[in-house]
């Protein structure tokens, strides 16, 4: 599960643990109630960044994860549907961060009974 999420996010903080998801004094990351509640901070403070943004797609990533994470599946659908869009049309060459953008997905429909 990691893996996935660390190909969601990128190598572009190669190194860099995201201050989203990780605590940035001990770089441990986040859990539960925490995590999401800090992954709703990230979309609030950049939703409205232009759609090509990359602090906006990653928070809309952020928020997908956590959610999923969370047992919050249907939600985790809308907002991982939204951040496999911006992939496709902003990124499309971002190979890894789609095909783990879309078994995450694939977790949250299964989990729903699709």
């Amino acid at each position: 599960r990691e893996k996935a999420e660390t190909e969601i996010f990128g190598d572009e903080r190669a190194g860099q643990p995201n201050p989203w998801q990780h605590c940035r004094r001990c770089q441990r990351p986040f859990h539960g109630a925490v995590r999401l509640a800090l992954a709703w901070l990230a979309w609030i403070t950049y939703c409205d960044k232009p759609e090509r943004s990359s602090e906006r797609v990653d928070a809309m990533a952020a928020l997908g994860v956590a959610l999923h994470r969370n047992g919050r599946y249907a939600e985790a659908v809308v907002a991982l549907e939204g951040y496999v869009a911006a992939l496709h049309q902003f990124h499309p060459h971002a190979l890894g961060p789609l095909l783990a953008a879309r078994d995450t997905l694939a977790s949250c429909h299964g989990r729903l009974g699709r």
